[in-house]
């Protein structure tokens, strides 16, 4: 899964994400933007959790010359949105890029055991 930066503007790769019960799914970012090619990057994921809007930042790892981040365990216990931005940082200066709104679609959780 990938997520292109283009000036403020996210777009992606995929049209879903997996489902229900998954964790720590990687996310790779591109940043083909010029203006902002020297800033950090800083992932904002949300989600709503028993009515309440919750959201994390997630911390950027470089792999293979790849800018990696991870979508939490958290925002896959139930079924519903995944909303994610970017924020653009340098020195005091922080820009926040428009939201990719995704949907995790129900599936059995994970004390569900498979066969062996």
């Amino acid at each position: 899964m990938k997520i292109t930066i283009n000036d403020i503007t996210l777009s992606s790769d995929f049209l879903s994400v997996p489902a229900q019960g998954s964790a720590n799914i990687p996310v790779e970012l591109e940043n083909l933007s010029e203006e902002y090619a020297d800033y950090a990057l800083v992932p904002c994921v949300g989600w709503i959790e028993n009515g309440v809007i919750v959201s994390t930042t997630r911390k950027v790892i470089s792999s293979n010359n790849k800018k990696i981040f991870t979508l939490p365990a958290e925002c896959f216990k139930n079924p519903g949105a995944i909303y994610i931005s970017i924020g653009l940082v340098k020195d005091d200066e922080k820009v926040k890029t428009n939201e990719i709104v995704l949907f995790v679609g129900e599936a059995p959780e994970s004390d569900v055991e498979l066969p062996s």
